[in-house]
């Protein structure tokens, strides 16, 4: 599924010890492409789901925003749009066609 946002605020979390405030960028432009969870039943009859990370394009970001960023939540007039753990593994933080690419791993 893709799909475009405008006028976001997007916030940067870091879990440290230093204190650091979450940094709040209002008024943002992003395009987001996520894929539908996948529900699977076992032969033990658990059902297992797995969750896919949702790709993010940023127009307004950087990847230096992004250094010691460990969860995003991304809102549009007071509403969570969406909000997990910055993805490290698949979808690191770079720049591409002058957009920040990273990914979240939402729960």
């Amino acid at each position: 599924m893709k799909k475009a946002y405008s006028n976001v605020d997007i916030t940067l979390i870091e879990d440290t010890t230093a204190g650091n405030p979450d940094r709040v960028y209002r008024n943002q432009s992003i395009r987001v492409f996520s894929e539908t969870p996948v529900k699977e039943t076992g032969v033990d009859g658990k059902v297992s789901i797995a969750n896919f990370p949702s790709e993010i394009f940023w127009s307004g970001g950087s990847v230096a925003l992004m250094n010691g960023v460990t969860d995003v939540r991304i809102e549009q007039g007071g509403v969570t749009i969406m909000s997990g753990s910055l993805n490290s593994h698949n979808f690191f933080p770079r720049m591409i066609d002058g957009e920040l690419r990273f990914g979240i791993l939402t729960e």
